[in-house]
């Protein structure tokens, strides 16, 4: 009986260490949940840089905002993306923290008006993809990627010039093979 009584006592020291440890995880994950809840939070139009808003009443003066975040987070110290602006229509423009453009996508709804992009970029893509509806685009460190709506994707170096056609290339290659 007295072995018994040792077995249900270590038992029950068992229980309690499993307990504590389980409360610490809950407590860690709660915290890390409230804090990245509050890593994007809501702005408005106001809270953007001039240059994000410049680009907008530029290029986007008929679209209604529908929602605007900020990405205030203490681990986001590059320039990467920090603003979000979602408009209704489903256009989604990312902004860096010093309010220029990184990317722009696109719903099936809307196309990305071909004004946005660089002069020498629109020039290039007007002449080699004349009737292209653009769904998706990125700002690189050495160009632009945009994606078009028939699925091809094209890279542009920062002057303009295009350095790949992925859906022209697959043509091709399919026609070299036959």
């Amino acid at each position: 009986m007295r072995y018994l009584g040792f077995f249900f006592t270590a038992l029950k020291f068992e229980v309690n260490q499993k307990l504590k440890v389980m409360k610490r995880k809950y407590v860690l994950g709660m915290s890390t949940l409230l804090l990245s809840g509050a890593v994007l939070a809501q702005a408005d139009r106001s809270e953007l840089p001039q240059p994000s808003t410049d680009f907008i009443d530029q290029h986007f003066s008929s679209e209604k905002i529908a929602e605007i975040d900020v990405d205030d987070s203490w681990y986001n110290r590059s320039d990467s993306e920090t603003y979000e602006v979602e408009f209704e229509s489903g256009i989604e423009l990312d902004f860096n923290k010093k309010g220029e453009i990184t990317e722009i996508e696109t719903e099936d709804r809307a196309g990305i008006p071909l004004s946005v992009f660089p002069e020498a970029v629109r020039t290039s893509l007007e002449r080699e993809h004349p009737d292209a509806d653009v769904v998706a685009w990125e700002k690189e460190k050495n160009g632009h990627e945009i994606e078009l709506r028939d699925g091809s994707e094209l890279w542009f170096d920062n002057n303009g010039n295009m350095k790949k056609d992925k859906k022209r290339m697959k043509k091709e290659d399919h026609k070299d093979n036959h």
